[in-house]
Parts: C-alpha cells; sequence; structure tokens
C-alpha cells in the first residue's frame, strides 16, 4: 500500500459589466365578514430583467506543470416573471382557542434566458486547442398551487392541539436548444444541436400532515410536533423519450419538529428551534442535458435526483444591558 500525493491549483481572472432591472407590484386586503370571520387576499407581480457581458482567462495546473488555459467571453439577456396569489379564510369556533383557517396558494412563472459563449481551450499535454462557439436559448414556465386545512383545538391546561394538512402541485416545462457555428455560413445555424438540446418537463406533488402541541405561558411557550410527508416526482424528456417511458419516483419523509423559548428576564431570552425539511432539485438539475459552454467543467443534469432533506438546528440567547 502507499500513498500518492497530487496538486491541482486552478488560477482566473474576470470581467463583467451587466444591468438590473425589477417591477414588484403587491397588495394586501382584508375583510372582517363578521365578529369571527375574515378573509384576506394577497397578490403580487415580479419583473425583472438582466444584461450582462464578460470576458475571462483561466489557467489548470497539476503538480506544477501547466496542463490547460482557457480564454472566454459571452453575453447574456436574462428576464422572468412570476404571478402569486394567497386566499385565506379563517373562523373562530370558540372563545377557548378552537379556530379553523383555509389557505390557497397560487403562483405562475416563465423565464427566458438567451446566451453566447465563444471559448478557447488549449490542452498542453497532447497539445490540442478546442474552440466552441455557441448560441444557447433556455426557456422555463411553470406553475404551482398549494392547498392547506388548519384546525386546532383547545386542551386543558392552556394546552393547543393542531393539525395541520397540505397539498402541493407543481408543474415546470424547461426548453434547452443548443445551436453552433457554423463557419461556411458565417452565423449560428438554423437548426439547434440534438445531442445537446432537450426539453424537459417535471410534476412534483407532495401531501403534508403535521400534528402538533402548543402552549403559551409567562415565562415559556412550546410547539412540539412532527411531520409526515409523502412526495412524488414524474419527468421525462420530450425530445428524445416517449410519454410513456416517464421517470417516477416517491420518497416518504418523517420529521420531528420543536420550537422552544424561555423568558429568563426581561432581558434575557434562550430559543431553541429544530426542523428538518425536504428541498426538491431544481428543474435545471434535473434535466438531462450536457453543458459543454466551460470545456474545463462539463454539467450534466440528472433526472434520478431525489428530493434532499435538511437538518435545522438553531440555538438562540440574548441578553443586553440598558444603560
Amino acid at each position: 500500500n502507499f500513498l500518492r500525493e497530487d496538486k491541482s491549483i486552478n488560477l482566473g481572472t474576470s470581467h463583467s459589466r451587466q444591468q438590473n432591472h425589477e417591477l414588484v407590484a403587491n397588495a394586501s386586503l382584508e375583510w372582517k365578514m363578521d365578529s369571527v370571520t375574515t378573509l384576506i387576499f394577497r397578490p403580487q407581480y415580479r419583473f425583472s430583467a438582466n444584461d450582462r457581458e464578460n470576458s475571462g482567462f483561466q489557467e489548470g495546473w497539476g503538480n506544477d506543470v501547466l496542463l490547460n488555459e482557457k480564454v472566454s467571453s459571452g453575453s447574456n439577456h436574462n428576464s422572468q416573471y412570476n404571478v402569486t396569489m394567497m386566499l385565506q379564510l379563517s373562523r373562530k369556533l370558540s372563545q377557548k382557542g378552537r379556530n379553523v383557517a383555509l389557505k390557497v396558494d397560487y403562483g405562475t412563472n416563465s423565464s427566458s434566458n438567451d446566451r453566447k459563449n465563444l471559448s478557447t481551450t488549449h490542452y498542453f499535454k497532447n497539445d490540442r486547442e478546442d474552440s466552441k462557439n455557441q448560441k444557447i436559448e433556455d426557456r422555463m414556465e411553470g406553475y404551482n398551487y398549494r392547498l392547506q386545512l388548519v384546525y386546532v383545538e383547545p386542551l386543558p391546561w392552556f394546552h393547543f392541539l393542531q393539525f395541520r394538512y397540505s397539498y402541493q402541485y407543481r408543474a415546470n416545462n424547461s426548453d434547452h436548444f443548443v445551436y453552433n457555428w457554423d463557419k461556411d455560413l458565417d452565423e449560428f445555424t438554423p437548426d439547434y444541436d440534438e445531442e445537446a438540446s432537450n426539453c424537459f418537463e417535471n410534476q412534483y406533488s407532495n401531501h403534508l400532515f403535521n400534528v402538533a402541541v402548543r402552549t403559551s405561558r409567562k415565562k415559556y411557550n412550546y410547539n412540539i410536533g412532527a411531520d409526515f410527508e409523502p412526495q412524488k416526482s414524474v419527468s421525462h424528456s420530450v425530445l428524445k423519450d416517449d410519454p410513456e417511458n416517464q421517470l417516477e419516483r416517491s420518497v416518504f419523509n418523517f420529521s420531528p419538529t420543536v420550537n422552544f423559548r424561555y423568558k429568563f428576564s426581561k432581558r434575557t431570552r434562550l430559543q431553541i428551534v429544530y426542523r428538518g425539511k425536504s428541498r426538491q432539485p431544481n428543474i435545471r438539475d434535473l434535466q438531462p442535458v450536457t453543458d459543454r459552454t466551460n470545456p474545463l467543467n462539463i454539467r450534466v443534469g440528472n433526472p434520478s435526483l431525489k428530493p434532499s432533506y435538511i437538518n435545522t438546528f438553531t440555538l438562540n440567547f440574548n441578553s443586553y444591558n440598558m444603560k
């Protein structure tokens, strides 16, 4: 047995210039239908656009030997918008804290990204040079909605039992087209590169069941519960796969939840929070297409990715003196 020690270094410089535009409009409407019933509606519209030009130089070293160098330049135009709406109806069923709430969220989004990339990479080991001049068009659109029902039941000794159920659905389409430079035509080819292009669709849904007990006292309050979350993801490539040849993934997650706060005095407080949360992969990470715009960092999507699971533990202790 022996150990091998290798050393690799990447050195690079980059320059970029960009211009951003953003517009946000939102509203909030609240209607007290009677003394125990409240209706809330909150719509929002967001638009952003970005133009960027960049250039860069990169060297790759291995064991103090220069392996490659890359010179690149490009331009990028990106624009996107999304619209979200939230509607919530809540009603108090008793003075002791019994209440019920129904919440509906809906959103739609669309984005476009047009890029031009020119790069020349020199590989010194075999004295080879690779040049790429590509135009890339990305289009993505989708919609999502979530239905949520919450019921709170009062218990003895200032405790409350909370039941929460939600159903979420997201559908996204992503089109990725790559056009190569044609030296004979002195322009980009009218037909996209079939090996590097792809149209991809993904549908994601999840159910969330939550049961929790909470209380609020003068010195402390806490919320302790558990989440049960079955999830399902269905994906397929439109250009290469038949609709019947879909890739389906199902995952079930269980997570306890804890939120505890204790007030030692008016100036000293302690908070402990734990929660587990799953996160669905981005559609760009799922899309099975090879991105070779940077030959030294080739990126490939994986449609078999499962949702990630994140454990979060937070401990806060605050104390201050007033002088």
